[in-house]
């Protein structure tokens, strides 16, 4: 599936400074319901440099191929794609999004279909012999999924949570300067571990959370943290879940 000349419907994250990547936002995408079409954003931020094997390589642009589902879609439906840059090509230390859409047709049956992204990064390798320019390395991103639930109750939001399990809901505002409000929903009441986490995994904030039965709502202080790009974790019965949170003072 080619990319649609154009620019996609999305707004892109902040750089961090940090080396990048296509963001692993580990909250998923919302559900999708079945018969129904889909959009979700995929986030991008691309590295200035990346040490490899070889020696360090000096990004001038990547390239988006393509984007796939693994299986691929019922009804000979493709996944269409378009991006905030054009011909989807977002150069080094850069930010930029991918807006993904499946037509209703291609969501017919309950399943679970993974997104396979497709790319190319155009640059240099500086090894202790010198700089190799026009350079290229090839790169899969496999870790988002669309999950097609057919009575709709696998779709998280604050209106309609899945009470089977613990969920991560909305961060806001996000980004945020001083304090984020986060909204969760917990199966049972308890005491949860919460944790602020940055892009290399490092805890910068922890407390314990008294959550009950339902909706429930903490605030996080922000205001001493760096900006750049972090992860509010919960630990529940041995199992994390996070979400995204973007701090910009």
């Amino acid at each position: 599936m080619g990319y649609q000349i154009g620019f996609a419907q999305c707004t892109a994250n902040t750089y961090s400074g940090n080396h990048g990547y296509i963001l692993p936002d580990s909250s998923q995408f919302p559900h999708a319901k079945q018969n129904h079409a889909f959009n979700a954003v995929i986030q991008l931020q691309v590295a200035h440099d990346t040490v490899t094997a070889l020696g360090t390589f000096i990004f001038d642009s990547i390239f988006i191929t393509s984007v796939n589902t693994l299986p691929a879609l019922p009804n000979g439906a493709k996944i269409h794609y378009t991006c905030s840059v054009p011909r989807c090509s977002f150069l080094g230390a850069s930010t930029g999004c991918i807006n993904v859409h499946v037509d209703s047709m291609g969501l017919t049956n309950v399943a679970t279909y993974r997104i396979i992204v497709n790319a190319t990064a155009k640059g240099s390798l500086v090894t202790v012999l010198g700089t190799v320019p026009n350079q290229s390395q090839s790169a899969t991103i496999n870790w988002y999924k669309i999950i097609v639930d057919g009575n709709n109750s696998g779709i998280l939001s604050v209106d309609n949570p899945n009470t089977s399990i613990f969920s991560v809901l909305d961060i806001s505002p996000n980004p945020a300067m001083d304090k984020a409000s986060v909204q969760f929903y917990s199966p049972k009441s308890a005491t949860i571990k919460m944790s602020l986490l940055d892009v290399i995994g490092r805890k910068v904030l922890a407390e314990n959370v008294a959550a009950t039965n339902g909706i429930n709502k903490t605030e996080l202080n922000i205001s001493t943290l760096q900006n750049g790009i972090y992860f509010v974790n919960f630990e529940v019965d041995g199992r994390n879940f996070s979400k995204k949170l973007i701090v910009q003072h």
